[in-house]
C-alpha cells in the first residue's frame, strides 16, 4: 500500500501521495506558497545591516555598552576560555561575529550585572 497524507487545510480529510510537494489536496492547492530558496548574505551586506542595526533600531546605551572596551575585552576572553565552542550546541567557530557572547540576566532586567563573568558563549544562527 502506498503512503498517503492528508491535505493540511482545516477540516478537509482529502487524501493524497506522500510524494506530492503540495501539502494541498487539488481543491486547496492555490494555498501552497513554498518556500523561497535560502541565500547567504554577502559579508557587505550583513555588515551594512549590522550598522543600520545599531544606528536606527538599538538604543544607544546598549549600542555604547557593546562597543566599549570593557565588553570587548570580557567577551574576546570569555571566548577564549569557551575554547571558541557554543556552550549550546558545541559548534566551534573562529570567524568574527559567529560567536557571541550573552549575559545569563539580560541587561534590560538589571544593569548592575551586565559585566558579570557567567556569560555564555553561543554560535550566532541568525548569520549563518
Amino acid at each position: 500500500m502506498a503512503r498517503v497524507k492528508i491535505c493540511r487545510k482545516t477540516n478537509c480529510h482529502v487524501s493524497m501521495p506522500y510524494e506530492q510537494d503540495n501539502p494541498y489536496c487539488d481543491v486547496h492547492k492555490a494555498l501552497y506558497k513554498p518556500k523561497s530558496e535560502f541565500k547567504p548574505k554577502s559579508s557587505y551586506e550583513r555588515k551594512r545591516q549590522q550598522r543600520d542595526y545599531n544606528a536606527n533600531k538599538r538604543d544607544k546605551d546598549a549600542n555604547e555598552f557593546y562597543h566599549n572596551k570593557t565588553w570587548k575585552h570580557l567577551s574576546a576572553g570569555l571566548k577564549q576560555q569557551a575554547m571558541f565552542t557554543c556552550e549550546c550546541c558545541g559548534r566551534t567557530s573562529t570567524t568574527k561575529g559567529y560567536l557571541v557572547v550573552d549575559h545569563i540576566i539580560p541587561r534590560k532586567i538589571d544593569k548592575r550585572k551586565q559585566l558579570d563573568k557567567p556569560a555564555t558563549a553561543k554560535v550566532n544562527e541568525l548569520q549563518n
